[in-house]
């Protein structure tokens, strides 16, 4: 009884696995690779959508160069197969790339020095295929340049560098304020010495016209005859 119920869930759990791969075959197998610079590190990422370590399923990725438009030969970049008890699997990896033999629903594949060589469309697959369909990416290889985005590739003054604007000497800026110093003591001195020297005249102004009034007013007193008494 225990070896038909036993029976009975292997055979359900292969209808699964089966149904399920049939419904993974719907979706394609699609790559991404993006843009890079001459001498950078790029990559290439496949995405099988079902476990390859799993099924033990043969695999290849393949590139069309696009540097040279007359050459459209397809190239191989990875071609990995299983043995039997093997956890990972047996790989022919092209020269330039590297590959880590890490399978699972995806793999990527890299480039540790790009370089126009390596530009082209990419597409990966399972063998045999099955009728499973996939998607190309394109790798696009760019000259190294010194500005990225439209900006400028001078950088703000970095913590500890010295700056590019020389700085003013101490000694010098000291001199400068002594002096600015004692040119505002002069001229508040000026100041007041032209204003106190100004009161002092206003005043002296004043005495001498108050001298002036009195010898007027004394000589009217008089009259002429106090002046006939003073000369007899």
């Amino acid at each position: 009884m225990v070896l038909i119920q036993k029976g009975r869930l292997f055979i359900f759990l292969q209808s699964f696995l089966i149904q399920l791969d049939n419904v993974y075959a719907h979706n394609p197998i699609t790559c991404v690779a993006g843009t890079s610079y001459v001498e950078q590190a790029s990559n290439v990422t496949c995405y099988f959508h079902k476990d390859i370590a799993a099924n033990k399923t043969a695999i290849s990725v393949v590139m069309v160069p696009t540097t040279n438009k007359k050459d459209k030969e397809e190239r191989d970049v990875i071609q990995c197969s299983w043995a039997k008890l093997a956890t990972k699997p047996e790989c022919l990896v092209s020269e330039g790339y590297t590959f880590n033999y890490e399978v699972t629903d995806r793999l990527t594949v890299e480039i540790p020095s790009t370089t126009a060589n390596f530009a082209g469309v990419y597409s990966c697959h399972i063998v045999p295929p099955n009728g499973a369909t996939f998607e190309t990416c394109e790798l696009i290889v760019n000259e190294k340049n010194t500005e990225v985005s439209g900006t400028s590739s001078v950088q703000p003054p970095q913590e500890g560098v010295a700056s590019a604007v020389p700085e003013c000497p101490t000694g010098i800026m000291t001199a400068i304020l002594t002096v600015l110093v004692l040119l505002t003591l002069l001229v508040h001195g000026l100041c007041w010495y032209m204003c106190a020297w100004k009161n002092e005249w206003q005043l002296s102004r004043l005495c001498f016209r108050g001298q002036q009034q009195e010898t007027e007013v004394g000589d009217k007193e008089l009259g002429p005859e106090n002046e006939q008494i003073l000369e007899t």
